[in-house]
């Protein structure tokens, strides 16, 4: 059974899907600092902004505020560029698998039914893969046995066909042949048949 290689070379394997997937997350974690930051600045800069408080009150608020700005906003920034590095080394783990697939599949679809799926250890989809590669032996059992079937039952009817033209073919002969062609032919139509599913 030929299998892909294990160790997959680039974590960006479909760039659209991927780069999607990651600005969504930026974009998600972008609302939810703009919110955390609107009630972090908001005490700083109402005591800034208001006549009501004393000097060394709005002194500390201006100092807090400049800490902020210095050493909050960084640190943000950095947080969104890791979010969205580790959204795609994550995502890395599903488009991967879905990938494999695509590819095997068409394989398949080119008559190719050699190849199967084998997925790393943590990536996703691997209780799919196992159902996957199941059906993928299956429908090469049953190509190759319909083949099998389908070139016996030439041959039997070839062999039926010449014995007739010569002659050399008794009737119940004839129907013995028959039948056993009439056989091969019913046991390729159960093979069409759906079978039972798999718990």
């Amino acid at each position: 059974m030929a299998l892909e290689k294990d160790k997959r070379k680039k974590y960006v394997v479909d760039r659209f899907a991927q780069s999607k997937y990651a600005i969504m997350v930026v974009v998600y974690l972008m609302v939810y600092t703009m919110f955390l930051t609107f009630f972090i600045y908001m005490p700083t800069l109402w005591i800034l902004g208001s006549e009501n408080y004393l000097l060394d009150a709005q002194v500390q608020a201006a100092r807090e505020f400049f800490f902020l700005e210095k050493h909050y906003l960084p640190a943000l920034v950095l947080t969104m560029f890791i979010m969205g590095l580790h959204s795609v080394i994550v995502t890395h783990r599903f488009f991967g698998p879905i990938q494999r697939f695509k590819s095997v599949t068409k394989n398949v679809i080119s008559g190719d039914f050699s190849k199967r799926i084998k997925l790393r250890k943590h990536d996703f989809l691997k209780d799919f893969q196992d159902e996957f590669n199941q059906m993928l032996d299956s429908i090469e059992n049953r190509r190759k046995e319909i083949n099998l079937i389908s070139t016996k039952g030439s041959l039997v009817l070839t062999e039926l066909l010449n014995d007739m033209e010569k002659g050399t073919l008794s009737a119940a002969e004839v129907g013995n042949k028959t039948n056993e062609a009439l056989g091969r032919m019913k046991k390729l139509a159960s093979l069409t048949e759906p079978t039972d599913p798999l718990p």
